[in-house]
């Protein structure tokens, strides 16, 4: 096992007098395995070390060793949790080479081992990624530091298309699951103020209306990624019901009247709530018709669009075309 020791300064871990780890020992065959569960290693520190010591807090509030790792604290907060589970003992606004992260110092406030998710993260009131974005497991009784980083939850070229130049609010949910059966024990969400900017708000052209959904349209871009010749086709979907929904989209698109195989993960978008909506549309398919960027006039899309109990409300297809 090694550790980095750039993580240990952020953690105010000078001294190792503990290390928690445990194994999975398997078959040749894959048959069976055994689990070890939690083993606590104690090295010569252990004796005189003092565990009540917040040494994360500690490390962010003093400023100087931040620093030294080009870190800058910007704002603490304080986050109630009001459950039996977990708390959030910090909550650091931290700048690094320009972009903004968010350090999470969260507890497991059991004796068990428990499974904890960062998920449904939100950007100026717009939901970027529905779903888990993070997961940890966290001994019982021990801390564990996530991070966001908005520029990663909402890359260069989505916030171009979406007109977001700064961050006003970064939100999330953050959820805890027995380790063994996974099922919910608590769930949270945390809202987080970073600036007095303004909130997301769509301007682009209505495609869909009807059952309190409005989907308007953003645009046309390229994949972020260099490995990529993609297209995202970005639309912005508000649900208006009292109620949660879900939009899914179908696996065949239409792009000048030719099928392109397309991808997008579902949203599910909460009542009065705003979410991006990423139609991925496969560079393979695109190159064999003869389609780019600037050659595409037309995507169609097919979606079905869910209540909270799974029934569907419509089937629509949409049609996006793009201004040249």
């Amino acid at each position: 096992m090694k550790y980095g020791l750039s993580e240990a300064i952020v953690y105010g871990i000078r001294n190792i007098a503990q290390i928690g780890t445990g194994f999975r020992i398997i078959e040749d065959d894959l048959s069976e395995y055994l689990e070890t569960g939690p083993i606590t290693i104690r090295t010569s520190a252990d004796a005189n070390y003092d565990y009540s010591l917040d040494s994360f807090a500690r490390v962010m509030e003093n400023g100087q060793t931040p620093s030294l790792l080009d870190l800058r604290v910007e704002k603490s907060y304080s986050i109630p949790l009001n459950n039996d589970y977990i708390t959030i003992d910090s909550l650091y606004l931290v700048e690094k080479g320009g972009s903004p992260y968010l350090f999470i110092e969260l507890r497991n406030k059991t004796d068990k081992e428990l499974n904890f998710y960062l998920a449904d993260v939100s950007v100026n009131g717009l939901l970027i990624s529905s779903g888990t974005w993070y997961s940890s497991t966290i001994t019982g009784g021990k801390k564990s530091v996530l991070s966001i980083a908005p520029d990663n939850v909402l890359k260069e070229e989505y916030r171009n298309a979406l007109g977001i130049d700064s961050y006003s609010t970064v939100d999330f949910r953050i959820d805890s699951r027995d380790f063994t059966s996974y099922g919910m024990l608590s769930s949270d969400e945390v809202k987080v103020k970073i600036s007095d900017g303004a909130q997301f708000e769509s301007t682009g052209e209505v495609i869909y209306s009807d059952n309190k959904v409005t989907i308007r349209a953003v645009g046309l871009i390229e994949d972020p990624s260099e490995y990529y010749d993609d297209l995202h086709l970005l639309l912005v979907a508000k649900n208006d019901n009292s109620f949660e929904v879900e939009i899914d989209e179908g696996d065949l698109a239409t792009a000048n009247g030719k099928e392109i195989d397309c991808y997008m993960h579902y949203v599910l978008i909460g009542s009065g709530k705003t979410a991006l909506m990423d139609i991925e549309l496969d560079g393979d398919d695109l190159e064999e018709n003869g389609l780019d960027l600037a050659g595409i006039t037309e995507v169609k899309v097919k979606f079905e669009i869910d209540d909270d109990n799974y029934d569907v409300l419509d089937e629509p297809e949409i049609t996006y075309k793009a201004s040249k």
